[in-house]
């Protein structure tokens, strides 16, 4: 039997975060064109759409059986939610991937790319409450474990993406974060330096809870408040995520 492999892929917005400073302090607000250009769509150029596939032979579309996730294959991004519905309830499921996985290897696909499979309160999962669980809309850990190893039978690894850049705000985190931060609470389990708050505002922040004494930092959309990644225990709690899920 194979080894099976669950690959792990910190979200795109984390890198940028844990490569830089965990909080800005910095007093530029952010104007509406610039978030406008933030999710801008590319406008292809002409050569680009017109581009001849004249020349390519079939053999160019023909899987070879030999290839691996080490010298090149196909990875294939699949949003759970909107993928195969096993249960019928409407929203698809781990079920509903490991049932079409014949059909996903006869697409010579070797790695099955996974968007956010954990607890959050929005469609997409980018905002995180339980980094230890899995969406119970999508089913249970032992559903995504039977994906897992039966992705395995077919030689299909599966990557999961993990969000670090932010959490939700209904993460417990932030939760007792705010709670620590606006009680000033500085004992050794406070969470109030998990997150990166203001006591008064500035770009790129929102106020929480309608406290005018409490600033949240939140690059991306308000339901996702920024980890301080600068803070060693953040970072720790991220090495226990990726070993959990390893």
């Amino acid at each position: 039997m194979r080894k099976r492999n669950l690959l792990l892929l910190v979200s795109l917005f984390s890198l940028s975060s844990i490569a830089g400073v965990g909080c800005d302090n910095s007093t530029n607000t952010p104007t509406t064109d610039d978030y406008d250009d933030m999710f801008e769509e590319a406008t292809p150029t002409v050569e680009e759409e017109t581009i001849s596939l004249e020349g390519y032979k079939e053999e160019n579309y023909v899987f070879d059986e030999n290839s691996s996730n080490e010298n090149g294959s196909v990875c294939y991004e699949i949003f759970v939610r909107s993928f195969y519905d096993y249960d019928g309830d409407g929203i698809g499921d781990f079920l509903g991937v490991k049932e079409k996985l014949p059909y996903l290897k006869d697409l010579g696909v070797k790695t099955l790319w996974l968007m956010p499979i954990h607890q959050s309160p929005s469609y997409h999962g980018y905002d995180v409450v339980d980094y230890y669980g899995v969406n119970p809309e999508y089913g249970t850990m032992e559903d995504f474990e039977a994906l897992v190893n039966q992705a395995a039978e077919y030689n299909i690894d599966i990557m999961i993406d993990i969000v670090f850049n932010h959490s939700s705000t209904q993460s417990p985190w932030f939760q007792k974060s705010y709670k620590d931060f606006t009680s000033k609470n500085t004992s050794e389990t406070s969470m109030a330096d998990w997150y990166c708050w203001s006591e008064t505002s500035k770009g790129g922040y929102r106020m929480y809870n309608g406290n005018s004494k409490a600033y949240y930092e939140c690059r991306f959309d308000a339901s996702m408040p920024d980890f301080n990644t600068e803070n060693p225990k953040v970072r720790e709690e991220f090495v226990n995520i990726l070993k959990h899920w390893i």
